[in-house]
C-alpha cells in the first residue's frame, strides 16, 4: 500500500468517525442508517479520488472517457464553461442545501458538487496539473507556510481597515479544535481551490502568462464572494487579496493541496480569532 493509499484509509476513518459523531449528535428526521449512507458515500468517493490507484482505476473504467480534450482546440474554454455550470448554480443558491442527518447535521451539497467536479475533470477529462491527491510533501506544507506568513499582515490590515473584522477571540472545546479545521479542510477549503485554482487557473494558465491567470482566477475567486451578502465588496476585496496567496502556494508546487493548506490557516483563523 503506497503513502496516498494509507493517507486514504486513515481520512476514511476519520470521516467515518467524524460523521458517527454527527448521526448521533444530531439526530433528524432521515434513520440514523440512510443518513450515514448519505453522507459516508459521497465523502468516499472524494477521499478515494485522492488516491491515484483509485483515480486510474476509475480512468481505467472510462477508458472512453475525453481524455486529452481540454488540450486541444476550445478546450481551454470548454473547461471554463463546464466549471461555471457546475459552480454558478451553487454559488447563485439555485441548488438546495441538503443536510444530513437533519437541519443541524452536515450539509453534503459541496461535496456532491465537489465529487461531480472531480469525476468530470480528472476522471473523464483526466486534466493534468491538478496536484489533487492526500500525500503532503514537506514542499507543500512549506509552501503553504511560506504564502500564509506573506498573507497574515496584509489580509489582517485590510481586514481592519475596512472593518470587515474585529478582535474577537472565542473559546474552542476539544471536538471544535480536532474537527473543524478538518471540516474547513474537507468541506470548504479543498473544493474551493480545486475549481478556482485546480481548474480554472490551470486551464488559464494554458493561455495566459502565469501571472496574468493567477490575478484573473483571484479577481474571480473574490467576486464569487459579493453575495455573502449582496453586494458584500469589502469581502471581494479580502478573498481577491487572499486568493492571489492561494494561487501563489498553487503555482509554487501545481497542487491544489497546499494552496487548500493557506485557505484553511486563513478561514480557521478568522474563525477563531475574529469576528467577521
Amino acid at each position: 500500500m503506497g503513502r496516498s493509499e494509507k493517507v486514504v484509509v486513515v481520512l476514511s476513518a476519520v470521516a467515518a468517525a467524524a460523521i458517527g459523531y454527527v448521526v448521533w449528535k444530531a439526530p433528524g428526521t432521515v434513520p440514523g442508517p440512510i443518513a450515514y449512507a448519505g453522507i459516508l458515500l459521497p465523502i468516499l468517493l472524494y477521499i478515494g479520488l485522492g488516491s491515484p490507484r483509485v483515480l486510474a482505476a476509475l480512468q481505467a473504467a472510462a477508458s472512453g472517457g475525453a481524455s486529452g480534450r481540454l488540450d486541444g482546440p476550445g478546450g481551454v474554454l470548454k473547461g471554463l464553461a463546464a466549471l461555471c455550470l457546475l459552480w454558478l448554480p451553487f454559488e447563485l443558491r439555485l441548488l438546495p442545501q441538503f443536510f444530513l442527518p437533519g437541519p443541524s447535521g452536515i450539509d453534503v451539497t459541496p461535496v456532491l458538487l465537489l465529487d461531480a467536479a472531480l469525476c468530470l475533470f480528472l476522471v473523464w477529462w483526466r486534466l493534468d496539473g491538478v496536484g489533487f491527491d492526500f500525500a503532503l510533501t514537506w514542499a507543500e506544507v512549506r509552501a503553504a507556510l511560506e504564502e500564509l506568513a506573506k498573507l497574515a499582515l496584509p489580509l489582517a490590515g485590510l481586514g481592519f481597515a475596512l472593518g470587515f473584522i474585529s478582535w474577537q477571540p472565542r473559546p474552542m472545546g476539544l471536538e471544535v479544535v480536532l474537527l473543524r479545521p478538518l471540516g474547513i479542510y474537507f468541506l470548504n477549503a479543498l473544493p474551493e481551490e480545486f475549481l478556482f485554482r485546480g481548474v480554472m487557473q490551470n486551464l488559464l494558465g494554458r493561455r495566459l502568462p502565469p501571472r496574468a491567470a493567477l490575478a484573473v482566477t483571484a479577481v474571480v475567486f473574490g467576486l464569487a464572494h459579493v453575495n455573502n451578502p449582496w453586494p458584500n465588496w469589502q469581502y471581494v476585496a479580502m478573498a481577491t487579496l487572499a486568493g492571489w496567496f492561494y494561487g501563489r502556494a498553487y503555482q509554487k508546487t501545481g497542487r491544489v493541496t497546499a494552496s487548500a493548506l493557506v485557505h484553511t490557516a486563513v478561514n480557521l483563523t478568522w474563525a477563531t480569532l475574529f469576528h467577521v
